[in-house]
């Protein structure tokens, strides 16, 4: 049986600047990572959980050939 090699990567952000960090998040670093075929589809950014300081998010990245 084989598995899909699946990659976490948490992530704290400060409850007050959590917007600040996924503005960025949508203006630099989704820009950048569409310009790396390699990337597209293969990631995801999670906030997991509501409420919470610092606020945990998780970037998760599929396939085993990911630097």
């Amino acid at each position: 049986m084989a598995f899909e090699v699946r990659m976490v990567a948490l992530t704290m952000v400060k409850a007050d600047r959590a917007r600040e960090f996924e503005d960025w998040v949508r203006s630099v670093l989704v820009p950048a990572a569409s310009k790396q075929p390699s990337l597209a589809g293969r990631w995801r950014l999670v906030r997991a959980g509501s409420g919470q300081d610092p606020v945990p998010y998780a970037f998760q990245f599929d396939g085993s050939d990911i630097d």
